[in-house]
């Protein structure tokens, strides 16, 4: 009885764990894997009414990997709030 108890509770684990994983892949997944520097300049230069100033220090965010990762998956919406507030 023991026995088919913990068997029953390591399927369940395991199935749960696979959905897990299964998930966390769809979510990834989601996020472009493109941050490169030139795909960042390329977003930046779509983004009409930016200040030069702005521009070059957003340039200098973008040498930092994270920071590209983090502009890429934004919207423009929040794009713009972050040019607004890191970058001025």
């Amino acid at each position: 009885m023991m026995g088919e108890s913990l068997s029953a509770w390591a399927k369940a684990s395991l199935a749960k764990a696979e959905r897990y994983r299964d998930r966390s892949v769809e979510v990834t997944s989601r996020v472009t894997t493109d941050c490169s520097l030139t795909k960042c300049v390329i977003v930046l230069d779509e983004m009409e009414d930016i200040p030069h100033d702005a521009y070059g220090k957003a340039l200098e965010k973008f040498l930092d990997p994270d920071w590209r990762e983090v502009f890429i998956a934004m919207s423009v919406e929040r794009k713009r709030g972050w040019m607004g507030r890191k970058c001025t």
